[in-house]
């Protein structure tokens, strides 16, 4: 029984040993799980820490690209000399590509650059801590340069199959077409599209078109493109710049120009953007003005009368003096009949004026005749004006003729007189060219008493026989029949009846001879280029194209159409190297000396729109003259001439060639910088410094804790805001990528 017990109480003892055993197996392996959670848990946590810390940074490496790479880089330059920019160096990772999963968000154009840049694999850069210069992670980034693309929200607006290329007045005009863009399909869809879905918000919705398939029908992009040529955000803030020491400096304040001058113009506020400095080469800027008010206000009769005018009316050009001499029998005795011809010609420089409006020519009043005779009979216009109306066609010279006569009794000579000379004089009489009642140009001279003496032998005249010549013709006339009211630009010269004036010329003979008076609204501030700036130069007018070595061009920079906004979109940059962005622009504009004469030019006729492969021919010409160096429109007459656009065609003159600037010049723009950065962000563990070798046999990879990858696109402007301060930069759209590759 004993046995029996002790038996019992050993197998009790092993029984209990066993599940001691197990109890602490169980224990063992929940501590075991426990741990492992917990490390797996605080790993998690440290991941989820790291990459929460790397969006952080990511905003940090973003704000470091702005203001330090971006600032460096650009300096006070207004067009970045580079298409990408990488970090500095390169590292070993063979790894690590940003174009690979960041492609949808480049334009096709700038692919190619971005690829080559980023090929060695960019450097990383640290990120430290600005208090305690503790290590904090790396980024990396991308810069493209976008400046110089078309804006997919404005292209195209006013494009159907009917609707031509107009002036340059609205950037709706800007060709959406597979003839210079490859990626674009029929001109209607893009602007389609944009009237279902509202507007584009970015790049990738755009290249979506091209390689996705769902809904082909309402593509734009013609499948397996890119959208080369295309962003969706644009921005050029109004006012011009002023080239200084530290940059170009923006100034707000361009003057409008466009509707009615006299209901719609601000007259100090034109004449103070006219004063500003730097002074421009005008030197009476009242007179500017009234040239200006002239061309763009309805009707013909001139601001200015007696001053500069430029309405299109005939101008008077020369006055030719001649005398002929009759002896006619009166009674008993006989009388000497002498008659002063005076020819009145008048020049239209202009084209052909549908309303062919009545213009007369007057001399109101009666010259002097100074004789050696004794006084003759009082002098009185016996015949004229002849023609009535002188009746110009376009560019031509018309003469007025007037007829006086006065008669002497020559019973009072004993013998016929020796040579003599006869003078006639103009003083203080007016000679005008009138529509109506309106005087619309007038003359009042101050020459000389002898300047229209004529001296010469007697002719051999017989009573009642015909009349017969006496001396020579003398003549004036006038240079620029724009400044024919001063008495001094009339010279003395020998007579040119319906001739060109001998005494016309000009610094630029693609000039002389030719004026455009639009008298509607200005269409773009390009038709400043056919107004004279300074009535010491005759001929010579705004001059878009160089040689231009006043830089009159200057004066188009301070002036706009527009009503005046904060900015500007869907411009298109002037130092773009995007050749068919920029053909964009040209296709189809009204290559033309003057545009057609009519009160509304938004449904004038375009006879010959520039070509598609002329356009591209013209911008591939101007990406390459201009490399990004234009500061302000202006410029372009330093980097361009008017012989170097013979794209155009075989015209020279320079009215002619500047058609493709004048009729772009609304379209065309400097003010905008626009860039597509990408950035990628690693951590690493706190207590990692890459001051701080490694264990053998680790590189800094292994040390990783985490990569962001973000893209942004950030706006910059290319003008100071004052001679001190920086350039406005912001971020104008901002994601962070998931899986490398969403958006």
């Amino acid at each position: 029984m004993k046995q029996m017990f002790s038996k019992a109480r050993q197998d009790r003892s092993g029984i209990a040993l066993v599940i001691v055993l197990g109890l602490l197996s169980v224990l063992t392996i929940l501590a075991l799980s426990f741990s492992i959670t917990m490390r797996t848990e605080r790993m998690a946590a440290e991941y989820h820490v790291s990459a929460v810390s790397g969006r952080h940074l990511i905003d940090a490496a973003l704000t470091e690209v702005m203001t330090d790479v971006l600032r460096n880089s650009l300096g006070n330059s207004v067009y970045p000399d580079w298409d990408t920019l990488p970090p500095p160096g390169g590292h070993t990772s063979s790894n690590f590509h940003m174009v690979d999963v960041l492609e949808r968000y480049v334009p096709g154009s700038m692919l190619d650059a971005a690829t080559s840049a980023d090929n060695p694999n960019p450097d990383w850069i640290e990120i430290r801590d600005p208090t305690d210069d503790k290590f904090m992670g790396k980024y990396s980034y991308l810069i493209i340069n976008c400046s110089g693309l078309l804006d997919a929200n404005t292209v195209g607006e006013f494009e159907d199959q009917t609707t031509a290329r107009r002036y340059g007045a609205d950037v709706g005009e800007v060709r959406f077409g597979n003839l210079v863009l490859d990626e674009a399909r029929d001109p209607e869809s893009l602007k389609n599209l944009r009237d279902q879905i509202g507007r584009f918000e970015n790049v990738p919705e755009l290249i979506a078109m091209g390689t996705s398939g769902t809904i082909e029908p309402n593509f734009p992009i013609v499948q397996g493109t890119r959208a080369d040529n295309f962003h969706v955000f644009s921005r050029f803030p109004t006012g011009y710049g002023v080239v200084e020491a530290a940059g170009v400096v923006a100034r707000t304040n361009s003057a409008y120009i466009g509707g009615n001058p006299n209901t719609e113009w601000n007259e100090t506020a034109i004449k103070t953007v006219l004063n500003e400095t730097p002074s421009l080469p005008i030197p009476d800027v009242d007179m500017f003005y009234d040239v200006m008010h002239d061309f763009a206000s309805p009707g013909y009769v001139p601001r200015n009368v007696d001053g500069v005018s430029f309405k299109r009316t005939p101008m008077l050009s020369e006055i030719i003096v001649s005398n002929t001499l009759q002896l006619v029998s009166s009674g008993p005795d006989t009388e000497l009949v002498l008659r002063v011809h005076v020819d009145v010609e008048t020049f239209y420089p202009f084209p052909q004026d549908p309303d062919s409006p009545p213009f007369t020519v007057q001399i109101d009043g009666t010259p002097t005749v100074q004789t050696p005779f004794p006084p003759l009979n009082a002098i009185s216009l016996v015949d004229g004006p002849t023609p009535a109306q002188p009746g110009h066609s376009e560019f031509d010279l018309r003469l007025t003729k007037f007829v006086y006569e006065s008669r002497v009794n020559t019973s009072v000579f004993p013998f016929f007189p020796p040579p003599f000379g006869i003078r006639v004089i103009f003083n203080g009489i007016d000679f005008t060219v009138n529509l109506g009642s309106d005087v619309v140009d007038r003359l009042t001279p101050s020459w000389p008493n002898d300047a229209f003496q004529i001296a010469g032998a007697f002719p051999p005249l017989l009573v009642d026989g015909d009349f017969l010549p006496y001396g020579t013709a003398r003549g004036r006339s006038v240079n620029d029949p724009r400044m024919n009211y001063e008495s001094s630009q009339w010279t003395a010269e020998t007579p040119t009846p319906g001739e060109t004036n001998i005494n016309v010329s000009g610094s630029f003979p693609d000039e002389v001879g030719f004026m455009f008076s639009a008298q509607r609204p200005f269409a773009s501030p390009g038709e400043l280029s056919y107004l004279i700036y300074d009535e010491t130069k005759p001929w010579q007018t705004v001059r878009l194209l160089g040689p231009d070595p006043d830089e009159s061009a200057r004066i188009v920079d301070r002036f706009t159409t527009r009503q005046p906004t904060a900015f500007d979109r869907g411009l298109v940059n002037i130092n773009t190297r995007q050749t068919n962005a920029l053909a964009a622009v040209f296709w189809g504009l009204p290559v033309e000396r003057h545009p057609i004469v009519t009160d509304d030019i938004s449904t004038a006729q375009v006879d010959d729109p520039l070509s598609a492969t002329a356009a591209k021919a013209l911008a591939e010409f101007m990406v390459s003259a201009i490399d990004g160096q234009a500061r302000t429109m202006s410029e372009i007459a330093q980097y361009v001439e008017t012989a170097d656009m013979a794209a155009l065609g075989s015209d020279t003159s320079k009215f002619f060639r500047e058609s493709a600037i004048r009729n772009s010049l609304g379209l065309l723009g400097v003010r905008h910088n626009m860039f597509t950065v990408y950035i990628a962000v690693r951590t690493f563990p706190e207590n990692y410094d890459p001051d701080t070798a490694l264990p053998s046999g680790m590189t800094e990879e292994d040390m990783v804790m985490s990569e962001t990858r973000a893209v942004a696109v950030v706006w910059r402007d290319p003008y100071l805001s004052g001679s001190s301060s920086g350039h406005e930069m912001f971020v104008r759209f901002f994601a962070i990528l998931t899986d490398f590759g969403s958006f």
